[in-house]
C-alpha cells in the first residue's frame, strides 16, 4: 500500500462518512479526487486550521454582485471626478490662450499709436485683420493740461475676455511749437 504524506491511497475509505474516493488505486483523476476529499476532511478533523479552512473557503467563492457594484461605484466616481479636471483644465488653457493673445494684440495697438506721426483726435474701432474673432477700440481725449491726450485702448475677445490699457500722450505739435519759443 502506498502512501502519500501520510494517507493511504488504496480502494479502502478510511473516512468517517464511508465516502470511496476512487474507484481504481492507479488513476490520476482518483488522486486529484484524493487530493481534495482530503483536504476536506483536513477541515473536518482539524477545524482549529485557519489556513486550511480559509483556502478552502476562498477556492469556493467569488464576487458577490455587491462587492462588484461598490467596485463599479467607485471607478465610476474617481473617473467622473477625472473628467471633470480634465475639462476644467482645458477651459483654464483656453483662457489663458486668449490672455496670451489679447496681451500681444493690445501692445500691437500700442505700439501703433506711439508711432503716429499725426494728432490723434478721432476714435477708432475695428477688428483685427490676423485675429476676427478679437476687436480693439481706441479713445482719445483731451486731459486737462494743453497738448496732452488720454488714450483708452480696449481689446477684447471670445469669452468675455478683455484688456484695458490707459496711457497719455503729448502732441507732436505741442512739442514742436514749444522748441520753437
Amino acid at each position: 500500500m502506498e502512501t502519500d504524506r501520510g494517507y493511504k491511497l488504496s480502494g479502502k475509505s478510511e473516512y468517517q462518512d464511508g465516502f470511496t474516493p476512487f474507484r481504481d488505486g492507479n488513476s490520476k483523476h482518483n488522486l486529484t479526487l484524493d487530493r481534495a476529499v482530503r483536504a476536506k476532511e483536513k477541515t473536518k478533523v482539524f477545524p482549529g486550521n485557519y489556513r486550511n479552512v480559509k483556502r478552502h473557503f476562498l477556492s469556493l467563492t467569488g464576487f458577490t454582485l455587491l462587492e462588484v457594484l461598490i467596485s463599479l461605484a467607485i471607478v465610476g466616481l474617481t473617473l467622473t471626478v477625472l473628467i471633470h479636471s480634465q475639462l476644467l483644465s482645458i477651459k483654464q488653457a483656453t483662457k489663458a490662450k486668449y490672455h496670451t493673445t489679447i496681451v500681444f494684440l493690445a501692445n500691437e495697438i500700442l505700439s501703433d499709436t506711439f508711432m503716429r506721426e499725426n494728432p490723434l483726435t478721432a476714435n477708432e474701432k475695428e477688428n483685427f485683420q490676423d485675429y476676427p474673432e478679437f476687436s480693439w477700440e481706441r479713445e482719445v481725449e483731451n486731459s486737462d493740461i494743453e497738448g496732452l491726450k488720454e488714450i483708452k485702448i480696449t481689446v477684447s475677445g471670445p469669452e468675455n475676455s478683455r484688456i484695458i490699457l490707459h496711457t497719455y500722450r503729448l502732441q507732436s505739435d505741442t512739442v514742436q511749437r514749444g522748441k520753437k519759443r
